[in-house]
């Protein structure tokens, strides 16, 4: 099985993270609007908030999940962040998940200072509710 890397979200990324959160499976776990634009895309990637990381996880060079991490800015929740995920269906179940959550807690842990980690899961979303169980 081929290794997952992660590296930081690019603009290059846009054609393939709006055909991943595109897929009915993808889109309907996360609060992500069906039919994004790729230009959404790229402007969220070419000018992210402040405060936010968006981290990919590729296999052999393709991008096949996305993370989100947003810190927050008021000052009593600094030491928090949410996060949101999105992996294409076609890699569940290889470690996709796994390494975007492990990148994110190293940069939480490590780098941001932030000790409370927020995911909000859908009830339906039982893959996400497993995932979450085993992290948090």
């Amino acid at each position: 099985m081929s290794q997952v890397t992660v590296r930081h979200a690019t603009p290059e990324d846009a054609a393939v993270l709006t055909r991943i959160y595109s897929q009915p499976e993808t889109q309907a776990g996360t609060l992500h609007l069906p039919y994004q634009s790729p230009s959404l895309w790229q402007e969220r990637l070419a000018n992210p908030r402040p405060h936010v990381t968006m981290l990919v996880a590729c296999i052999d060079g393709q991008v096949v999940g996305q993370l989100t991490l947003e810190v927050m800015a008021v000052a009593r929740r600094r030491h928090c962040a949410t996060i949101g995920m999105g992996v294409d269906p076609a890699f569940h179940r290889r470690g996709v998940g796994k390494a975007l959550m492990a990148a994110m807690v190293d940069l939480c842990d490590n780098w941001l200072q932030v000790t409370r980690i927020e995911l909000t899961v859908f009830a339906d979303n039982h893959q996400a509710m497993f995932v979450s169980a085993v992290w948090f």
